[in-house]
C-alpha cells in the first residue's frame, strides 16, 4: 500500500470535486492507499471559514492517519508533533531563497515530512482523476 500526503490546496481541490472525492474515499476504503497527514495540515483545513468546504475535507482526513512533521520550526510546530530533526537540509532545500514566512515555513514542513514518510506527495492545486479500474499511483 501506498503512502499518500497531499497539500492542503489539492484537498480543496478534492474537495470541490464530487466524483474525484469519491473514487479517493473508494480507495481509501480499498485500501489501495494510505492518505497521511500533518498537524500543520491539520491546522490549516481549521482555519477554512466555510463550513461545507471544511467538512468535506474532514471527509477526506478523517481516513488519515497523522504524523509528526520532519523538523520543528519555533512558533508553528507542536512538540508533540514535530520530530525533532537535525535533518534541516530538506527544510533548507524546499525554502531554498523563499521568504521565511509562515505560509512557506508550513509548506517546507510539510513537503519535508512527505519527502521522508511518503511515497507519493501531491501538491499544487491539479488532480488527474482515476477510475477504480486503474492503479492508483
Amino acid at each position: 500500500m501506498k503512502k499518500v500526503m497531499f497539500d492542503t490546496n489539492v484537498n480543496d481541490a478534492v474537495a470541490q470535486d464530487g466524483e474525484c472525492r469519491s473514487l479517493l474515499i473508494w480507495a481509501l476504503e480499498q485500501n489501495k492507499i494510505e492518505l497521511i497527514t500533518t498537524h500543520i495540515q491539520i491546522d490549516q483545513i481549521n482555519e477554512i471559514k466555510d463550513q461545507g468546504k471544511r467538512f468535506d475535507i474532514y471527509t477526506i482526513n478523517g481516513f488519515a492517519g497523522t504524523t509528526t512533521t520532519q523538523g520543528f520550526i519555533s512558533g508553528l510546530s507542536r512538540l508533540n508533533w514535530a520530530s525533532l530533526s537535525l535533518e534541516t537540509d530538506i527544510l533548507d532545500e524546499y525554502l531554498g531563497s523563499r521568504k521565511r514566512n509562515k505560509r512557506n515555513l508550513s509548506d517546507a514542513l510539510i513537503a519535508s515530512t512527505a519527502q521522508k514518510k511518503c511515497d507519493i506527495f501531491k501538491e499544487g492545486d491539479t488532480l488527474r482523476k482515476v477510475t477504480p479500474s486503474h492503479s492508483i499511483i
